[in-house]
């Protein structure tokens, strides 16, 4: 059983070696995809190492991320949110999904006047199955894919387990901010989509 247990190792680390040797993973991991710095604490993402013995340099890579994430999920939430938003304040389709996740809880009574959300779980999780769901799992696809965050997020099925997003994790200002339809000078308000787009009137009402 051990000796089974080492071969599969064995053999998973070779084949992460071989995906970490080729030419689009290493263009990635070369990217700082997710860094995490305050006054206290600085996290960078690890990168792989190119030449040298290939399983050696997978199997050091794949233990960097593993404690890289480890010490990530140790972040509280709120300081996760606030890296977030500095790193998409230029981004108006990023900025669009935040705000319509943000609009989409609104609409069932989650905003951040919410202490006790038990009396909305069957308003969530209809929401979470007619639309959350789904703008949380773009947004957070097309992160991953502009290179801003690496780690995937997932969306609870109960009010009190939203993550990231929660809008308890974002400042009054910030929160505020996002639903006008443009946060720091980036607008999103004229963004494009099936059904209309909630902040195109709000527009209107910007001092």
């Amino acid at each position: 059983m051990v000796i089974n247990t080492i071969n599969r190792r064995i053999f998973q680390t070779k084949k992460v070696a071989s995906l970490l040797t080729s030419s689009r993973f290493l263009s990635i991991s070369n990217q700082n995809l997710f860094i995490y710095k305050d006054k206290n604490v600085t996290i960078e993402a690890p990168v792989y190492k190119k030449g040298g013995n290939r399983l050696a340099n997978a199997i050091k890579y794949v233990n960097e991320v593993d404690a890289t994430r480890k010490l990530i999920d140790k972040i509280p939430d709120q300081a996760k949110a606030t890296v977030l938003l500095e790193r998409i304040e230029g981004n108006p389709e990023l900025l669009f999904y935040v705000a319509m996740f943000h609009h989409q809880l609104a609409k069932i009574g989650i905003t951040q006047n919410n202490e006790d959300r038990t009396s909305l779980l069957w308003k969530y999780r209809w929401s979470y199955v007619t639309s959350l769901k789904k703008v949380h799992g773009i947004f957070f696809d097309l992160c991953q894919v502009l290179g801003v965050t690496e780690n995937k997020h997932k969306l609870g099925f109960t009010p009190d387990k939203i993550g990231i997003l929660d809008p308890n994790n974002f400042t009054s200002e910030q929160y505020q901010e996002l639903q006008t339809g443009k946060y720091k000078g980036t607008d999103y308000s004229e963004i494009l989509m099936i059904g209309d787009n909630p902040f195109k009137n709000k527009k209107k009402n910007r001092v």
